[in-house]
């Protein structure tokens, strides 16, 4: 669904579809700090599974194609919209930034002044 509430594209375009699932994950993930690097798993609803190279195709512009996402496809009767053919549901492991920074040696220090009696 587009950010006004209606479907990408013309109705059964699924390539404009699964284009518009994909770019609002990448709204989501970017509200969060994060980015298609840390999603370690997908499930992908489809109505018609024949949709699955054009799935591969949008998939690989957002993904690191090298080292992917584990992936599950379903096909299913319907989805809760009529005229939906996908939806993407999606797992990501964002790293803790504190933990991160002081990985990368770039925590800030804080000092702490001795007090005297």
């Amino acid at each position: 669904m587009t950010p006004g509430g209606a479907f990408a594209g013309a109705p059964g375009d699924f390539r404009a579809q699964a284009t518009q699932c994909f770019e609002n994950l990448k709204a989501g993930l970017a509200s969060v700090g994060a980015g298609f690097e840390h999603v370690v798993k997908v499930t992908n609803f489809f109505v018609d599974m024949s949709h699955l190279p054009v799935f591969f195709e949008v998939r690989d512009a957002f993904v690191n194609t090298k080292a992917p996402p584990a992936s599950t496809a379903i096909q299913v009767g319907r989805l809760a919209r009529d005229g939906a053919l996908f939806e993407i549901e999606a797992v990501a492991v964002i790293p803790d930034r504190a933990k991160a920074a002081a990985k990368r040696g770039t925590a800030k220090k804080t000092t702490r002044k001795k007090r005297r009696r």
